[in-house]
């Protein structure tokens, strides 16, 4: 099967991950699937039937990501395709995914109302909730990560300046909040 073809090209020529490559050849046999229910084939091929089914998965909910994933994908399978002689070579490169920006990927934080609700719930005197409080606060208001809380003693207060010492080990230095 063709699938299997690309995925020892991806594997064995050009020393892909295992996760790229079952990445790509998902999307791949999708889309070849998608083909043969058009009653089509790879040999007949036009980009309007690429561009009819990447349409088609953004109207089932792929988000911009994905849609850049699956025209990745796709690019490079119509590429290997092109060469095998399967379809026609100039098919890859007329292939356009949206336009991705710097950290579109990174998963939304809560809402800011939502980390005000928690912090409210460990407003107590009990002292599993006064620390827990003051570790969501370090986390909501200065942005730490959880290692350098861990990592705080009473030695990095300075309790007469109003001082906290943090430990940032990427960066080789404390820093002063």
């Amino acid at each position: 099967e063709r699938a299997v073809e690309f995925a020892r090209y991806l594997r064995e020529e050009r020393g892909l991950s295992q996760h790229t490559i079952h990445n790509r050849c998902w999307h791949s046999q999708a889309f070849l699937h998608w083909l043969s229910e058009q009653g089509s084939g790879l040999a007949e091929l036009r980009l309007e039937q690429v561009d009819a089914f990447l349409a088609l998965k953004r109207e089932q909910g792929w988000c911009r990501v994905s849609m850049a994933s699956g025209a990745s994908a796709l690019r490079s399978f119509l590429r290997y395709a092109g060469e095998q002689g399967w379809c026609t070579t100039s098919l890859a490169a007329g292939i356009e995914g949206p336009r991705l920006f710097s950290h579109e990927a990174l998963p939304v934080g809560p809402k800011w109302e939502d980390v005000q609700r928690l912090i409210a719930s460990s407003d107590t005197d009990e002292p599993k909730d006064i620390r827990d409080r003051a570790i969501l606060l370090l986390l909501a208001v200065y942005g730490l990560r959880s290692g350098e809380i861990v990592a705080l003693t009473l030695d990095d207060i300075n309790w007469e300046q109003n001082i906290l010492h943090v430990s940032r080990p990427k960066q080789r230095r404390k820093q002063d909040y």
